[in-house]
């Protein structure tokens, strides 16, 4: 395992991954996107991190939900 530095909402996170930088870099855009964006609903730093947080586990189970269907779906055939 490589340890990989980030910066997410001005924190620096020192994370130990097998996975690939890029990979984790990408996931940290996408959560400092989310994270600006409920902040420019006037949520505070650790409300926005929540709120973005909250929204990619809505996601997370949505797909999971999607994924469950698509499986029953084609286990019926």
């Amino acid at each position: 395992m490589k340890t990989q530095s980030l910066l997410i909402a001005g924190q620096h996170l020192n994370l130990r991954s097998a996975a690939e930088p890029a990979y984790l870099e990408g996931l940290a855009h996408e959560l400092e996107k989310r994270i600006q964006v409920a902040g420019t609903q006037g949520a505070g730093p650790m409300s926005a991190a929540l709120m973005a947080g909250l929204g990619l586990a809505d996601e997370l189970a949505k797909a999971r939900e999607e994924l469950t269907r698509l499986r029953r779906h084609i286990d019926s055939r």
